[in-house]
């Protein structure tokens, strides 16, 4: 645990050898007498009760530790890859997307080489030597460190499963809320988190693929830009954050500070947003960070896991506030300790940044119970 109280994907692995895969997150069903007091908000929040029509279900999780306690579900990572770029989910329009998707699965080394991952020439046999050892060496660990992330999200979406298949068998009688919303429909659908299967659009048959999971990138609630509305509890108000860096200028020459990311529109420098943040978190990336599970959402649509990154360092592949939990030594080792400081050249936005995306059809639904398409071809081409 570090002084920001942030888990780290060892913990998930921990938890999971103690209480197994499908008991790391808890909810109400899960613990004797969950109040407020307790655990510092109610074990859900429903609509109805509220006397608002939108009949959606918000119901509260938490992080399992191995030490026994229950800990809000936040989690730091480092050195991962992502298997595509920042992107709109599929087959929502730009102007009502509320976030993007950023998805991963397990590259084999030989996947993950090319690109920026490619030894530079070097001027004699034994530099040259040590620069094809260190670029080995990168490979490896982002292979290792993106397999180990991954089968930590594959832990949580066990969890997940778990309590929403108890929850689906539960009338309003056992829980407080109505669980089957969508009195038309005669089951009641779950999202996880990693895809294991697609859809024939043509036969309507599932076929099996490789395993992909996604998680979101947040926008503010009454902006495009990525980042989080942070409450302020004593002036009772939100005030927006960005949440995504620029780790490539995080180097010596600011002394490894915070640098929010930007892509150069024109001759302006402007943060990242719903349109331009995939001509700076490209397939193939390095980024490390957090993540968090907020809650479990049961709507008209079904029932999904509330999953999105809270904190987002960057090194971005260029080939086609309170302290941040990322130390400075975290940065350092996020750029593999390149033997140049000079400043990276700006993130262009990508006028074609999504020729070429194969997006087919399923869903997911969004932090406000809306349902959007989610089983996307997420390999961009290098």
């Amino acid at each position: 645990m570090s002084k920001n109280n942030c888990l780290i994907i060892q913990d998930i692995y921990d938890s999971a050898e103690k209480f197994g895969r499908e008991n790391v997150l808890v909810c109400f069903l899960d613990v004797d007498n969950w109040t407020k007091e307790k655990f510092g908000e109610d074990p859900f929040r429903d609509n109805k009760k509220n006397g608002k029509k939108n009949d959606c279900t918000w119901v509260a999780i938490r992080f399992r530790h191995i030490d026994g306690s229950f800990r809000r579900a936040v989690f730091k990572f480092k050195k991962v890859l992502t298997a595509s770029k920042a992107k709109i989910p599929a087959k929502v329009e730009k102007e009502s997307a509320k976030y993007l998707n950023i998805a991963f699965k397990v590259m084999e080394p030989d996947e993950i080489r090319g690109g920026d991952f490619v030894a530079r020439i070097m001027p004699t046999d034994a530099e040259q030597a040590k620069e094809n050892a260190r670029i080995e060496s990168n490979i490896n660990t982002y292979y290792e460190n993106t397999k180990t992330y991954f089968g930590a999200l594959d832990i949580l979406n066990a969890s997940f499963m778990r309590i929403a298949n108890e929850l689906k068998e539960k009338s309003k009688k056992d829980v407080g809320f109505t669980v089957k919303k969508n009195k038309s429909s005669p089951t009641v659908a779950v999202f996880p988190i990693i895809q294991t299967t697609m859809k024939d659009e043509e036969s309507e048959e599932e076929f099996e693929i490789e395993p992909i999971a996604r998680i979101k990138l947040p926008s503010g609630s009454n902006t495009r830009k990525i980042g989080i509305d942070m409450y302020n509890y004593e002036s009772k108000s939100r005030t927006f954050k960005p949440i995504v860096y620029d780790a490539r200028k995080m180097n010596s020459k600011n002394d490894h500070e915070p640098v929010f990311a930007k892509v150069r529109v024109g001759s302006r420098l402007v943060h990242l947003d719903i349109d331009n943040a995939g001509s700076f978190i490209t397939y193939k990336s390095i980024i490390g960070g957090t993540f968090e599970i907020t809650e479990i959402i049961v709507s008209t649509f079904g029932i999904s896991m509330a999953t999105r990154f809270r904190e987002l360092f960057v090194r971005r592949h260029k080939t086609k506030l309170i302290e941040p939990p990322f130390t400075k030594k975290d940065i350092i080792d996020l750029n593999d300790g390149e033997i140049s400081d000079e400043d990276d050249e700006d993130a262009v936005l990508d006028d074609d940044a999504d020729v070429g995306d194969d997006d087919e059809d399923d869903q997911d639904v969004d932090d406000d119970g809306q349902k959007t398409n989610m089983n996307e071809s997420d390999e961009d081409s290098d």
